[in-house]
């Protein structure tokens, strides 16, 4: 099988029947639909038995149901049970536009003779507008750090992985961390296999208000943040000699984060140059942590 559309879900009943017929007006076989659902408590699991139990798709729908842990171990779990050879990302709150299984296939097919880890498409908003900037030049070969930190592209983008990629690098599942960023593994990733890059819009993005980007300041949120920075500081994901700002940032970030959530990773870092920067960081960090937890108690109460 050439790929698999994976789309993680929560609670998001109202928005899959979108995905749904977007899926179903591509019009081409050869993939399958993978739903991983992160213990939605609305009617989810009806709606997609019924689409399953219709049978009138020429494509496979396959639904798992798994206890809630948060999108990252949604993906750990897609990845394990994807059958396609390429692994197409399509959260529940977007919807592909038309003719984007063409511009995919066509891609793909050119992906396939050379040892890339994947592809990046461009979004847009309904309105028509593209999301962030578009990629300096179509077909140029690159890596998240390289694109988000050197040549300052924004915005979200789609993404295609080599599933053999991704099962490299799983997301870390500690215990009672519901969020991790993508960076952790989606910045490794394409580093060590390096990311085709195409300007061509494979989908529509409509943010919604129950979404992470309102969850700002709600400890669940800000232990995610600590998590993340920890992890991409502990694995030098993005190494000082390369990337000082962003390094700088993540000492900056850990600190600021633990702070609010009353929990510290110091004694976990490891080696004493971590230690040492995380020591020059925190003055600085302190200070921000000062200005914020007033916003972090009124979010908590």
């Amino acid at each position: 099988m050439l790929f698999t559309i994976f789309t993680p879900t929560f609670n998001r009943m109202d928005l899959l029947e979108r995905a749904y017929q977007s899926i179903r007006r591509q019009d081409h076989t050869g993939f399958e639909w993978l739903i991983v659902d992160d213990g939605s408590t609305d009617d989810t699991e009806a709606l997609v038995q019924g689409w399953i139990e219709n049978g009138n798709d020429i494509f496979d729908i396959r639904y798992i149901k798994k206890r809630n842990g948060g999108k990252h171990t949604a993906v750990n779990a897609g990845v394990r049970e994807a059958r396609g050879e390429f692994f197409v990302i399509l959260d529940s709150d977007d919807f592909f536009v038309e003719g984007a299984f063409d511009i995919l296939l066509y891609n793909l097919n050119d992906l396939e003779s050379t040892d890339l880890g994947g592809l990046l498409f461009l979004n847009k908003y309904s309105n028509g507008n593209i999301i962030g900037t578009p990629f300096p030049q179509n077909g140029m070969v690159s890596d998240f750090p390289a694109l988000y930190y050197r040549q300052a592209i924004r915005g979200d983008k789609s993404v295609v992985f080599r599933t053999c990629c991704l099962k490299e690098f799983p997301f870390p599942e500690p215990r009672e961390i519901r969020l991790i960023s993508e960076s952790v593994v989606w910045h490794p990733v394409s580093v060590k296999y390096k990311l085709k890059c195409i300007n061509a819009v494979l989908v529509e993005v409509e943010y919604q208000q129950t979404g992470l980007s309102n969850s700002f300041y709600k400890k669940w949120f800000l232990e995610g943040l600590a998590f993340t920075n920890f992890y991409l500081i502990q694995h030098n994901i993005h190494p000082w000699k390369d990337y000082p700002r962003i390094r700088s940032g993540e000492y900056i970030h850990l600190i600021i984060n633990s702070l609010l959530i009353n929990k510290s990773y110091f004694s976990q870092l490891q080696g004493l140059m971590n230690k040492c920067l995380y020591i020059l960081h925190y003055p600085r960090a302190y200070y921000s942590y000062q200005n914020l937890k007033k916003y972090v108690k009124a979010n908590n109460q």
